[in-house]
């Protein structure tokens, strides 16, 4: 028994031994399957990473897909999107100019400041913005003289008809069809004389360098070779090397609604073991924006500006054929006040589109616009019945170009004694609607330029006075204008008041200085001197009953108010501006501009001489 028992035991014990081998020989079977598989996959790491570091030959065609129409075009394109928008930044900031230290064309001159640029500053960066519009130098037909600004003698509503009449007003200038009587285009031009577009119209000028077509073509030529890296894309593709051959040509087409820029690029390929190939690239670049349109809208209104003179930017620019909703139109007042005189005074007008986003805002198109004067429409002389009418009422028009509101001076140039000799406490209300200008005005004392009812009527544009026998006659007056600057415009033309009983007291009136004996006495008094015999035809008046000297001595006053200038003080000899200011509107205080010494100078002037005072010229009405 004892036998077979241990005879067993051996046996399970072998078998043991057997299955612990089994299991050990199988676990290092597995160990090396597992390092073989890991090596496998280590190899194929590095196999694969060689083959990543090992440049792949492409063929020429794979070559030019990519350069054309692969990555490599995308880059192209995004950098000619990205050049483009800093071009049209700084064409839009500038008022259509690139200078050479923006990358541009465009020598920046210091010396041009006021001439052919503006200083702006807007959040701590200033810019240079060119001038839109300035007064029409190119037409002769506009006159400055003081007193005939713009065209002597003739309305307003004459003066296209005269502009468009003229070949010289219409050719001296290549923007002459979008200039007028108030204002000459400078804008700079949008398309090429030399290349057809859709906007030729607006190209009329030969300096196509100033284009912005060729301003943005220069500057995206330029710029575009330090975004682009021909050779990073070339160790890719397994060729030596992608070079340039010459600049980038560009070309830009602006429409209304997108900017396309289009480049043809002439590059050369290098191969390791073959010739090199020359290749022109093509490219396109669309930047949605409405550099067009907003252009052609700027364009429109400032042409309407220079042509009508009640034309009001800050309203009327929705009225424009080119106007679309997204379109706005900001006045900027005097935004170089530190630029001097006269440049201080001009305006800056921002026209922007809030559906073109330029670096993250609205796209803006800047223009410098040079102060002018203000205009009175022709106001013609006129005759006045005193025994039908008890009042003078004469409607007038003056504009300031620049959109400010005016100042007004009546000018009454016949001996004051007698133009103020009106009724006085005169009650104009029968004659006068309610609320019509000097209705409210009772009492004041006839209407010399002092009377406060002539003063008052001016705010409505109307020149409002009572009238009597005293004030027959003919009078030489004059109304001035003034804008905030001082820029100022005046005309003086006749109010001759009459009566059918007394008119015979004209019929032999004469110059000053000559009286016939028989009226001297009488005559010698007045200004104009009459042949008429007072003791005879004039011994009566058809207005009293019976012989009445007296009237006939009013009939001989009536002529006192004549064709002299109204007797003050000589103002020219005036030298201290606060007196010469306190005599206003006998006297004015004129800052004019010295050509002789080119600067400003300033004196007394009378309001007869005022264009005797070179241009520029400004009133001031304050002191010191």
């Amino acid at each position: 028994m004892s036998k077979k028992f241990g005879s067993s035991s051996s046996n399970y014990r072998k078998r043991s031994y057997s299955n612990l081998a089994y299991r050990s020989l199988k676990s290092q079977i597995t160990m090396f399957v597992l390092l073989g598989l890991i090596l496998l996959i280590i190899i194929g790491l590095l196999l694969n990473l060689k083959n990543s570091l090992t440049p792949k030959k492409w063929g020429i065609e794979e070559i030019l897909h990519e350069l054309e129409v692969g990555r490599i075009k995308n880059h192209i394109t995004d950098c000619m999107s990205d050049i483009g928008i800093d071009a049209v930044n700084y064409l839009g900031t500038n008022g259509g100019y690139i200078y050479d230290f923006q990358g541009g064309t465009i020598p920046y001159d210091s010396s041009l400041l006021g001439t052919g640029y503006l200083n702006y500053t807007y959040l701590g960066k200033t810019y240079f913005v060119s001038y839109g519009l300035k007064k029409n130098t190119h037409c002769d037909q506009v006159n400055y003289s003081t007193a005939g600004y713009p065209y002597p003698e003739l309305p307003f509503s004459s003066l296209q008809a005269i502009y468009d009449g003229s070949e010289a007003c219409r050719f001296n200038n290549p923007s002459a069809d979008y200039d007028g009587f108030f204002g000459e285009s400078n804008m700079t031009k949008l398309c090429y004389v030399i290349r057809e577009t859709s906007c030729k119209s607006f190209a009329k000028g030969l300096q196509s360098g100033l284009t912005i077509q060729s301003q943005l073509e220069d500057y995206v030529a330029q710029k575009l070779p330090y975004c682009t890296d021909f050779s990073s894309f070339a160790e890719r593709m397994g060729v030596i090397d992608i070079v340039p051959e010459a600049a980038p040509i560009v070309e830009a087409d602006i429409q209304a609604a997108q900017v396309i820029l289009v480049v043809k690029y002439p590059v050369k390929i290098v191969f390791q073991n073959e010739d090199p190939i020359s290749k022109i690239l093509n490219y396109q670049a669309v930047m949605n924006i409405r550099l067009g349109g907003l252009y052609h809208f700027a364009y429109n209104v400032l042409a309407a500006d220079s042509k009508n003179a009640e034309w009001n930017t800050k309203t009327d620019y929705i009225s424009s054929y080119y106007y679309l909703p997204s379109f706005s139109v900001t006045k900027k007042k005097n935004p170089c006040p530190d630029c001097g005189e006269p440049y201080g005074q001009d305006d800056l007008i921002e026209f922007k589109d809030s559906k073109s986003l330029v670096k993250g805002r609205a796209m803006v198109f800047r223009v410098a616009v040079e102060n002018r004067r203000p205009a009175i429409d022709f106001i013609p002389s006129t005759t006045i019945d005193v025994y039908t009418d008890a009042f003078i009422d004469i409607p007038f028009n003056a504009y300031d170009p620049d959109d400010e509101a005016l100042r007004y001076y009546f000018l009454s140039l016949g001996p004051g004694a007698t133009e103020c000799s009106g009724i006085g406490a005169f009650d104009p209300s029968p004659f006068l609607k309610s609320g019509e200008a000097g209705s409210h005005l009772l009492g004041a004392a006839g209407w010399c330029e002092n009377d406060l009812r002539i003063i008052d009527s001016l705010n409505y544009s109307r020149i409002w006075a009572p009238i009597d026998l005293a004030d027959m006659g003919r009078h030489e007056v004059g109304l001035l204008a003034i804008d905030d600057s001082g820029l100022f415009d005046y005309q003086f033309f006749w109010i001759n008041i009459t009566n059918p009983f007394t008119d015979a007291c004209f019929d032999d009136c004469i110059g000053a200085g000559y009286a016939d004996e028989d009226c001297s006495g009488i005559c010698s008094i007045a200004a104009n001197e009459c042949n008429s015999d007072c003791n005879g035809d004039f011994y009566g008046s058809p207005l009293f009953s019976g012989p009445d000297p007296v009237v006939c001595q009013q009939c001989i006053d009536a002529i006192i108010a004549a064709p002299l200038r109204y007797a003050h003080d000589n103002c020219n000899e005036i030298t201290d501006k606060e007196i010469c200011i306190n005599h206003m509107p006998d006297c004015f205080w004129l800052k004019w501009w010295y050509e002789a010494d080119s600067s400003f100078e300033e004196s007394c002037f009378n309001d007869y001489d005022l264009d005797t005072a070179s241009q520029p010229a400004y009133i001031l009405e304050t002191y010191p």
